[in-house]
């Protein structure tokens, strides 16, 4: 999903610290950008980290109930499933995680910086919106 999206990953960095950064994930137009991934694509990577196993019925079985358990995690999306029981895109719940990373420094300083920009809406106007 970074490699797809490549193109939003440099609307929302900080081009100093090539890091993403909160406020230009608030503030710039990167949504429409963004591309989930097919399930075609996410088949290949299926086959790809199960050592190029052929997908058959039990293995397909596998993958979905996978996609199914990130999801009741909250960490993939999907707006609809088709007639195979497959969903056509996946996404992942919040587009900025995956320009973050599992690294937890660069985790934590996202934390950070949107808490910084939250907590200053909040001493602004004295309630949150």
């Amino acid at each position: 999903m970074r490699e797809k999206n490549k193109k939003v990953f440099a609307m929302i960095k900080d081009d100093a610290t090539d890091m993403v950064d909160a406020h230009k994930v608030m503030d710039s137009e990167w949504i429409p950008y963004f591309e989930p991934l097919t399930i075609s694509e996410v088949k290949s990577v299926w086959v790809a980290t199960n050592d190029n196993k052929v997908l058959n019925t039990d293995s397909l079985k596998e993958m979905q109930q996978a996609l199914f358990f990130l999801s009741d995690k909250d960490q993939l999306s999907f707006s609809e499933i088709s007639g195979d029981g497959l969903p056509p895109c996946i996404y992942p719940m919040s587009g900025a995680q995956v320009f973050v990373g599992p690294d937890f420094d660069l985790h934590q300083q996202f934390i950070q910086s949107a808490n910084k920009i939250f907590n200053g809406i909040k001493s602004f106007t004295g309630e949150v919106k």
